[in-house]
This record gives C-alpha cells, sequence and structure tokens, in this order.
C-alpha cells in the first residue's frame, strides 16, 4: 500500500548537482521513500553530485510509530535501512550537510553519504532509545568505534555532539559557516564545469587520423597496448565503421568517481572547511586543557601562515587560543582578597604570549567589528599584554586610559558579553588601581551588574573580594559560599576555575578569623 502512494518530490537540480532536502518536520516512511527515488532518478540522469541537506531534520514520526502496528514499525525502519544502504552503494557522489538541529536519521544520512560538511549551529543528537525505538541512524558501525564507549552513552541517553566534535570523532568530514552552505552546489557545479572544459579540450587536441591509426593496429599489438587503448578496441562493429570511415571518436562520457569528489571537497576545504580549524575548536570548548588550547593555537598558526584569513576568523579564533593559554597558566590574573598575581613567572608568560594575542586580536576586530567575540578577545589580550608593566603601573599610564576604554566600549556594545565581562574589568580597575583612580563605590556598581547579569563562580568570587577589601567579611562569606556552588558560565571562566574555588575556601576561613576575636 505504501509503495503505491505517490512520493512528493523533494529535490531540485542546481547547476550539476541535486539538491534534496529534508524538512523540519517528522519523517514518515513516504518522505523517506521520496529521498530515496530522488537518490535513483539523479543516479540515471545526468546530474553528478547529490546535495542532502538534512540539518532540520527532526526524524522519524514518533507519533506515528506510536500507533502503529510491530509489523508497520519494522516496515519503516526496513525503509530507513534501504535508504542508508543506497547512500552506502551509490556510484552517485553525495555530500550530506547538516546546518542545525538535527536527530536520528540524519546522522545515517551523514555517515552513509560520501562527505558529510557540519556548521557552527549543527547539535545531532540520537533519542529514538528514549521512546523504545531502535537508533535509526543506522550507524552502529561508525558508533561502536568511537573511544571510551562514547557510541553507546550516545545512543542510550540522547546527547548531542556538536559540529566540530563530529568532525573530531570522524563522523564527518568537513566544516564550513553556516552562511556557506547554500554555496556548495554552486561550488561543485563550478568543478563539473571546469573538468568538462578540460576533458574536452584534451579531446580537440588529439589527431582523429592518429586515432583512427590506434584503432586498426590494436588487434595486432593488444598486448602492448595501454588499458584505455585496449577497452577502446573492444568497441562494436559499427565503432570500428566509423573510425575507419575517419570520423573522430566521441569522447567518452564523464564519470565522476570518488576520487574526483576529493577535488571538489579540496574545493570546499578552502577557508573554514580546513579539518585543521575544526579540530581547533573541537579543543577550545569548555572543559580545555593548557595542552589542548596550546595543540589549538598550533593549528591555527599553521592556518594562518597559508594566508587564508579574509574574514578575520583565523586571526580570532587563535587570539582566543593564546588568550586561554595565559589565563590557565596565570589564573587570568585575577583578584585575590590580599595579593596581586603578577608575579616574575606570571609576567614572563604574559611577555611571550601577549604581544602575539594582540596582534591578532586587533586584527580580528578590525575585520569583524561587530562581533562581540572579537571585542572580548582584543579587550582579554590588551589586558594580558599590558599586565607585564605590573597592575599598578599600568593602571596609571595610558595603558590603564586605553584598558578604561575598552571595558566601555564591551559594556556600551554588548554588556551581556562573557558574563558581564565588561562590567568585571571595569569594576575590578576601580577595585585595585591606586589614588586617585580608585573608586570603591564605582568598583560595587559594576561588579553587582555583572553578578546581576549571570551569578557564575566568577562573578560570585569577584562580589566576595570587593567586600572583603572593603571590610565587610560577612558580606563577602555569602558570596564566596555562592562562588564554591556556583557553575563557571564560559570555557574563559572555567579556565581559572579551580583557583577560584581554591581562594574560595581560604578566604571563607579569612572571613570568620574576626569572628574568633
Amino acid at each position: 500500500m505504501l509503495a503505491r502512494t505517490r512520493l512528493p518530490r523533494v529535490a531540485r537540480e542546481v547547476g550539476s548537482a541535486t539538491r534534496i532536502t529534508l524538512g523540519p518536520s517528522s519523517l514518515r516512511s513516504s518522505d523517506v521513500l521520496a529521498v530515496q527515488a530522488e537518490l535513483a532518478r539523479a543516479e540515471r540522469g545526468t546530474v553528478n553530485t547529490g546535495v542532502l541537506h538534512a540539518g532540520r531534520s527532526s526524524g522519524s514520526n514518533v507519533r506515528d510509530l506510536a500507533q502503529a502496528t510491530a509489523v508497520e514499525r519494522a516496515k519503516h525502519f526496513q525503509i530507513v535501512a534501504n535508504l542508508m544502504r543506497t547512500l552506502g552503494l551509490s556510484k552517485l557522489p553525495t555530500i550530506a550537510v547538516l546546518d542545525g538541529q538535527a536527530t536520528g536519521i540524519a546522522l545515517g544520512i551523514g555517515a552513509h553519504a560520501s562527505a558529510c560538511v557540519v556548521t557552527e549551529r549543527t547539535r545531532l543528537s540520537l533519542p529514538g532509545p528514549a521512546f523504545g525505538f531502535v537508533p535509526e541512524s543506522f550507524a552502529s558501525y561508525q558508533l561502536a568505534r568511537l573511544p571510551g564507549g562514547l557510541g553507546a552513552y550516545l545512543s542510550l541517553t540522547g546527547a548531542s555532539l556538536s559540529g566540530p566534535e563530529l568532525v573530531e570523532l570522524g563522523l564527518a568530514t568537513h566544516a564550513t559557516e553556516s552562511q556557506a552552505v547554500h554555496r556548495i552546489e554552486a561550488e561543485a557545479a563550478k568543478r563539473e564545469a571546469l573538468a568538462e572544459a578540460a576533458r574536452l579540450e584534451r579531446h580537440a587536441a588529439a589527431d582523429p587520423d592518429e586515432h583512427g591509426d590506434e584503432e586498426d593496429s590494436s588487434d595486432d599489438s593488444s598486448s602492448d597496448s595501454s588499458p584505455d587503448e585496449g577497452s577502446s578496441s573492444s568497441d562494436t562493429s559499427s565503432d570500428d565503421e566509423s573510425v575507419a570511415a575517419g570520423a573522430p571518436k566521441p569522447p567518452p562520457p564523464l564519470r565522476w568517481e570518488h576520487s574526483s569528489l576529493a577535488d571538489v571537497s579540496a574545493e570546499l576545504v578552502r577557508g573554514y572547511l580546513q579539518a585543521d580549524y575544526a579540530r581547533a575548536s573541537a579543543l577550545l570548548r569548555q572543559g580545555r586543557s593548557r595542552a589542548d588550547c596550546e595543540r589549538a593555537a598550533s593549528l591555527l598558526e599553521g592556518l594562518l601562515a597559508k594566508g587564508e584569513d579574509g574574514d578575520g576568523r583565523l586571526s580570532l579564533a587563535c587570539a582566543k587560543a593564546l588568550n586561554a593559554i595565559m589565563r590557565i597558566r596565570t589564573n587570568s590574573n585575577t583578584l585575590h582578597i590580599t595579593r596581586l598575581l603578577d608575579t616574575p613567572e606570571n609576567k614572563a608568560v604574559w611577555r611571550s604570549l601577549g604581544p602575539r594575542a594582540l596582534e591578532l586580536a586587533t586584527r580580528a576586530k578590525k575585520a569583524r567589528p561587530q562581533d562581540p567575540e572579537a571585542l572580548v578577545a582584543y579587550a582579554d589580550a590588551y589586558f594580558f599584554a599590558n599586565s607585564v608593566k605590573g597592575v599598578l603601573a599600568a593602571a596609571v599610564t595610558g595603558s590603564g586610559l586605553e584598558f578604561k576604554g575598552n571595558s566601555k566600549e564591551l559594556i556600551r556594545r554588548c554588556p551581556r558579553a562573557d558574563g558581564g565581562v565588561g562590567h568585571c574589568y571595569l569594576g575590578a580597575f576601580f577595585l585595585m588601581a591606586p589614588w586617585p583612580l580608585c573608586n570603591p563605590k564605582r568598583a560595587e556598581e559594576h561588579l553587582s551588574t555583572a553578578h546581576r547579569i549571570v551569578p557564575s563562580r566568577r562573578n560570585s568570587y569577584y562580589m566576595g573580594v570587593l567586600h572583603y577589601r572593603l571590610g565587610r567579611p560577612a558580606e563577602a562569606e555569602r558570596y564566596f559560599r555562592q562562588a564554591l556552588s556556583a557553575k563557571c558560565a564560559s570555557a574563559s571562566e572555567a579556565d581559572f576555575g579551580g583557583f577560584m574555588l581554591r581562594e574560595a575556601k581560604a578566604a571563607l576561613d579569612a572571613c570568620a578569623r574576626p569572628k574568633a576575636h
């Protein structure tokens, strides 16, 4: 009954490629059959690439499956399995594009296609088992080989993976920006047109008479001919007659094998489709270590050396990596209840990495003036690069004025960026600067604002330091206790989250001492 249903058209031709789109709604068996029919139609036709956009697919229709009989459910999953088999065995090169929230079937399409492209918006999960259904991705071979039993964890818990994580685990082959996704078919068509032009040019340059001589003598020298010559000599008698008559042999039909797809992938990989960029992005996610950040910085510096940074994204990512290294190694030169962190050892770190981070952040800010991440990276890099002078010395020089200007720009243009880091910077400046620049009232205003934006571990800890330094141990104790239970709101906070935990515990002891007297 299902096979007789009129299937919807879910594809359209874009140049020499077929774009197949899986809609945002849940998939029924007829939808899966429609995709398989489009693939079969594309393989029989004149197109050379199938591009499947599955980034908004929400998987099988759970409501329909719950109401279906056991036989109907088995038929549905058999149809899904057939689609995956078609993708895996098809001679038509296919590119799966996962841009956005996707589940179940989308992972199977990406795993079985010739190439899989993800973006910064990609979030992929396998919620099927939560509803009592088998993991419909049919990618158990790939999932079973993920490290640390991760495949079983993903299948049983429905946890999601980001685009960079999919690349890092080998479940996707390329990463790009979401705004570039619509150009994939055009790039494939352009590569195809170039290949076709080159093929025709090679054929036009050949001498027809020489081809005829080769054909006539092929029977006598078949053992010495190349594979191409040997295959051409076994054509039908009608081909032999046309060659004998002096007619040029038509060019062989163009075939796009998987080796040719590598050329297309190389075109797509330019810029931010590079696997190194995706690996660096995965290394810089929250929970990163110093070694992760150093590896990411090395990968990004390698990409920058190739000169492909037109929009400043590579410079931004590399500046953030260097900032993270300095933050981890020097505990972010953060606030403390009794001392400063601008030690000779920490200054050596800032002296080594700060100038390069500032150079890259300046470049990124110029190229991406509206990007909040570029503004934050520049403020961070400037802070570290000038901390070499010492916090107090920097505060009373032109560096202090520009530091305040950077903080005010963050507050004006993106006050909530990185948990209100602009307020944190300005509040810390007014708290720690020497007289006459210190201003406890303004310090409290800014640090309180940051805490209202998000009561994270850093912002709670800063409020505790503020009250302790202003002689309010009871208030300080309340905020230090908050810091012990609060989570880090960003990867940058987590870089020195352990330090803040240790210091908050020590500060609680210091707050309790006045009560003992």
